[in-house]
């Protein structure tokens, strides 16, 4: 049985996850591609400088670094209280399979349970593993379509 833990990013550490980050941002999990190396560096150092906004993680499978996952926050006046999104989840190929994903995500549910009143997942729609992997939490498709537009940032 493989020990499965999450545990939070650490100064010294940037380079793993900027190797991962890479390696999810490269693949059909991500609609927009390649991401500039300045939001790695500012994701990581907002992760290991208390920023209230972002918390990251690396999945660790018998001690060993084997994903990391990204839990973004937000406040909802609909929902009544803070949301906890999971923005990111990525895990080595080589670990796939196994259900290091569920338990890493069913971890920082739990660490964030009584904080947050909503937690959401943003997906693309033909990522059916993934898909099949939240609807074992009972997520949901909601009515809502997501929009955006950057500002001041070319290639994020």
């Amino acid at each position: 049985m493989t020990d499965i833990k999450v545990k939070a990013f650490e100064t010294g550490e940037a380079e793993i996850f900027y190797r991962m980050a890479a390696l999810f941002h490269g693949s059909d999990a991500v609609a927009y591609g390649e991401i500039n190396p300045q939001a790695l560096s500012n994701t990581f150092y907002d992760c290991t400088n208390n920023s209230p906004y972002i918390s990251g993680f690396f999945v660790c499978c018998d001690n060993e670094i084997c994903g990391y996952l990204l839990i973004t926050f937000s406040y909802s006046n609909e929902y009544g209280g803070k949301i906890m999104i999971i923005d990111e989840i990525f895990i080595l190929e080589e670990h796939r399979g196994r259900g290091i994903a569920y338990d890493s995500i069913k971890s920082v549910i739990s660490k964030y349970i009584d904080d947050v009143v909503y937690v959401e997942v943003e997906v693309k729609k033909d990522n059916e593993k993934a898909i099949d992997l939240y609807k074992k939490f009972d997520f949901k498709f909601n009515d809502y379509l997501l929009m955006y537009k950057f500002f001041n940032r070319t290639n994020l």
